[in-house]
């Protein structure tokens, strides 16, 4: 085992047991009481995949239907579930209107979302938002991340018989910038290669589009279905059906809304929003800022757009008198969330 696993593994230990012990004593529960008295937490989840899901969406995104299910029933018992009519009161109102109040929310609009996230948001009776990314919906495309991360593994596996081509996808790696990627490339190691995809989103000038071009016309697979699939819009209506379930947008294009131009940021709000009131026949009042990514030149241009509340990605919980276009959320995976106790001392903030 390498020293970084055993050192992960020592950690979660100890973590595990903190959780344990202040959950049992009863004493997370009083600090729940504590810390968020007066405060709104929002959870951020994406994904609800099994365990042995073939998947290149990276694990920060991603919790098991198990894992998902013991949230559920954690959540009805230690906190005040506020549907999305709820929260906007609270916030129009400039009150958080009590504490122990939690609102559930998805982004992105993945297929897993609709087949098994809102069956069982449905079946334990917890509402939530669905903020999807409208350019995504019903279509066979994907998020450049899982994108890239695919066609990478399909190079990786035709370049480990055809000496040529495996030479040429190293050779356009190196000559793109992204050097780092081959050694992930050549051992066709699916985690390293997520890390290395992800660690591209923090390069401000990075643009993944001729990198996947270039890997699409080498694979000749321009017109390949990806794995890693968005919802239908016959889904989005009967998600939209179910009792508490409310839809807000995640912009049109899902780009990083700083580094748009005004009248791009603008038409992709706007779409977004109109595209989703068409479908759905409700208002849609909120957006999810694509990564999280925001500023306050954005948030202006949200409140432009018709929206009354944006969430942001920034970690903690909401107080009175928070900016209503800048909303912070929890984001949740499975790392460090399988147990009660584990998920619960990440909501309140002990871990």
């Amino acid at each position: 085992m390498k020293g970084r696993e055993v050192r992960d593994r020592a950690v979660y230990s100890v973590k595990w047991l903190i959780a344990n012990t202040l959950y049992w004593s009863g004493v997370l529960s009083a600090l729940r009481r504590i810390r968020l008295r007066g405060r709104i937490v929002v959870l951020a989840y994406h994904r609800v995949l099994p365990a042995s899901a073939v998947t290149w969406s990276h694990p920060g995104i991603v919790v098991t239907p198990g894992t998902f299910e013991r949230h559920l029933v954690t959540l009805r018992r230690h906190f005040r579930l506020l549907t999305w009519p709820d929260f906007e009161r609270a916030v129009a109102g400039d009150t958080m209107a009590g504490g122990d109040g939690c609102l559930v929310t998805f982004d992105d609009g993945w297929d897993d979302t609709a087949a098994v996230a809102a069956p069982l948001l449905a079946e334990r009776g917890v509402p939530a938002v669905l903020f999807l990314a409208t350019g995504f919906i019903g279509t066979a495309a994907t998020f450049w991340q899982e994108r890239m991360g695919e066609l990478l593994e399909s190079a990786a596996r035709r370049g480990a018989s055809d000496v040529a081509f495996d030479a040429r996808v190293r050779e356009y790696l190196d000559g793109a910038g992204l050097g780092e990627l081959v050694a992930a490339y050549a051992a066709c190691d699916r985690p390293l290669l997520i890390a290395g995809i992800r660690a591209l989103k923090a390069r401000p000038s990075f643009s993944p589009d001729p990198v996947i071009v270039a890997l699409e016309s080498m694979l000749d697979c321009s017109g390949t279905p990806a794995h890693d699939r968005f919802m239908s819009w016959d889904d989005v209506t009967r998600v939209a059906a179910l009792p508490g379930i409310t839809i807000g947008s995640h912009g049109h294009r899902h780009r990083a809304m700083p580094r748009m131009s005004a009248a791009d940021l603008d038409d992709d709000l706007r779409r977004s929003r109109q595209l989703l009131e068409a479908v759905t026949g409700r208002p849609v009042t909120a957006v999810s800022y694509p990564n999280g990514d925001w500023n306050q030149d954005v948030a202006s241009h949200a409140r432009a757009a018709g929206y009354v509340a944006a969430f942001t990605m920034d970690h903690g919980s909401i107080e009175r008198g928070a900016p209503a276009l800048s909303l912070r959320r929890i984001n949740v995976h499975e790392d460090m969330t399988r147990s009660s106790a584990m998920f619960l001392a990440r909501v309140v903030g002990v871990l």
